[in-house]
């Protein structure tokens, strides 16, 4: 149903190009009216100079020539005073009036202008016609559903610059599953779900809702052919490859990891210090206004990197914030293109410049893969010293080398910001309730008292700081809308 819609987008498209090419011919700009020149074997036997002629005239075809007395040459003629040329004939002055000339014996009106005009106009009126009878057949498929007139065009920037509140409205208009036309009559309609019962219904029953051109197409134009964008055998055999690393009894091994990320990321930014004796001193009297999104941008970044693929990326600051933001513009630029069903163009400026981003962010990836190759996997000394990560597990699968960049970088796409901006809604929540932090820290100091390494033992031990975590969640989701076909 989505792709009869960008068919007929595409007919007007190129109906319009067509229109815009006809204008540019020179039908249109030269004189509407041409005249056709013949020429029979006994004429133009001798030019100026008295050089015989009459054979080259046999084998020459018509020139046109304007009303107006400008020359519009064809193919035939060209090639006609090319062959004069070589004869060494001067056909400098051929198409003047001094030459031996019959009277114009038909005049013919040119219709190649109007053709290309009327097939541009037929294309145009086809795909318009098509468009409408689509809309209205998916409107007779959706007319019983709840949900805004789809006659009138939906308010476009106030659903891509607030998206949440916008649909939480529309939600309360209507009724927690109601049918929303996200471009008008340029797109299919789409079916919003927000009913818990029938949500895990779609979630749950792959077979009858798929992923669809949401992931398998446009996700993949950012992250390629990995685990969130593969569909069926090929799906579950790259699920399987990873599955152990998000379990809880894998994660709960990472929390030295991210203890020691965290205080990495605060000394970068010059939060805190670290004594000889190990010990941490704050700078936040010095330094009272700090960046909390970059900060956890940062540790986020880093924990990936480091248990993934057992590399630290504070090595190269310089592209661990460019990664950072290239992430960002990609999510931005799929995000757009996922709300409104856009297609993808290879010529869309955007989409270039994300795959230029990505053809990067492998070369980095690459590099890594190619050290732990080096340092590892081809050295016999130290081969049973590799780390036992997401990489080894990929490269130990027999992936081919493209699948497995595309893996890494679906694993770092897909977490990486969800991940970060999570914990900056969350900061900013509790930022906002100053009751909630006392109760947090009064947990804290129960739970850790002083120790200064935290054990995955104590983080289940903190139950009020899970439930403000979850409910921060439940508040700002961060991936507030998933699409199912």
């Amino acid at each position: 149903m989505e792709r009869s819609h960008y068919r007929n987008i595409i007919t007007i498209c190129i109906a319009f190009n067509s229109i815009c090419i006809s204008g540019s011919h020179p039908s249109t700009t030269a004189p509407t009216q041409w005249t056709r020149q013949k020429h029979t074997d006994h004429e133009l036997t001798t030019d100026i100079y008295g050089k015989d002629t009459s054979q080259a005239v046999k084998n020459s075809s018509c020139d046109l020539v304007g009303q107006s007395g400008d020359t519009y040459v064809s193919d035939s003629a060209t090639a006609y005073t090319e062959k004069m040329r070589l004869n060494g004939f001067d056909i400098s002055d051929f198409a003047g009036a001094n030459h031996n000339t019959t009277m114009m014996d038909n005049v013919l009106q040119s219709n190649e202008g109007i053709s290309w005009s009327f097939i541009s106009c037929s294309l145009l009126l086809i795909g318009f016609v098509n468009m409408i009878i689509n809309f209205l057949r998916d409107y007779q498929m959706t007319k019983h559903l709840p949900g805004p007139n789809p006659f009138i065009p939906p308010n476009f920037f106030r659903g891509v610059n607030l998206p949440l509140s916008y649909f939480q409205n529309m939600m309360k208009d209507h009724a927690k599953v109601f049918c929303y036309w996200p471009a008008w009559i340029f797109t299919a309609p789409l079916i919003f779900v927000a009913d818990a019962k029938c949500a895990r219904q779609v979630l749950t029953d792959v077979k009858t809702f798929t992923k669809g051109a949401d992931y398998t197409v446009r996700f993949a134009t950012a992250i390629g052919n990995g685990m969130v964008t593969t569909v069926g055998d090929v799906h579950k055999r790259q699920r399987a490859c990873v599955l152990r690393f998000f379990q809880k009894k894998t994660i709960d091994t990472y929390v030295p990891i991210f203890e020691s990320k965290t205080i990495e990321s605060m000394v970068d930014m010059d939060l805190v210090k670290v004594q000889p004796d190990g010990s941490i001193q704050t700078n936040l009297g010095v330094k009272d206004n700090f960046d909390i999104d970059l900060w956890v941008h940062l540790i986020t970044i880093r924990v990936i990197a480091q248990i993934c693929l057992g590399y630290d990326s504070s090595v190269d600051t310089a592209y661990e914030r460019e990664g950072m933001v290239d992430i960002a513009f990609g999510q931005q630029v799929v995000g757009n293109r996922i709300f409104f069903k856009m297609p993808i163009f290879n010529f869309d400026p955007s989409i270039r410049k994300l795959r230029k981003k990505l053809d990067k962010m492998y070369g980095v990836l690459g590099d890594v893969i190619d050290k732990r190759n080096v340092t590892y996997r081809n050295n016999d000394a130290t081969k049973d010293k590799e780390p036992d990560d997401i990489l080894k597990a990929l490269l130990d699968s027999g992936c081919d080398p493209q699948e497995v960049l595309e893996q890494l970088t679906t694993i770092v796409f897909a977490g990486f910001e969800t991940t970060a901006t999570f914990l900056s809604y969350a900061l900013y929540r509790i930022a906002k309730h100053p009751e909630v932090q006392e109760r947090i820290r009064a947990e804290m100091r129960e739970v850790i008292g002083d120790k200064t390494e935290i054990s995955h033992e104590d983080l289940n031990n903190l139950k009020y700081l899970a439930c403000v975590l979850k409910e921060s969640m439940r508040y700002s989701s961060v991936i507030p809308l998933v699409s199912r076909e």
